[in-house]
């Protein structure tokens, strides 16, 4: 894992909240974790756009894999993806 730190145009120095976090906590310290199952029903028997505004691309990418590794898809899937600076 990285620490996001970064400063803005304007200065102002941001550090990410969950890097930032995990970054200050002694290395005895339990984290807790948790998921829980997502509720976006995601289908390969039709062409997708997927369209990851800035917000990262992994899960995107997993899907895409898992599309064509394991359900053999054969329409064609485009991924879009946005950036914070050009």
């Amino acid at each position: 894992m990285a620490v996001v730190k970064y400063e803005t145009k304007t200065n102002r120095k941001i550090a990410g909240v969950a890097s930032g976090w995990l970054c200050s906590v002694k290395p005895d310290t339990t984290v807790p974790v948790w998921w829980k199952k997502g509720t976006m029903p995601f289908t390969t028997d039709k062409p997708m756009i997927l369209v990851g505004p800035g917000t990262g691309v992994a899960a995107f990418r997993s899907a895409i894999l898992n599309a064509f590794a394991v359900n053999q898809s054969k329409h064609k899937i485009v991924l879009i993806f946005g950036c914070r600076d050009e």
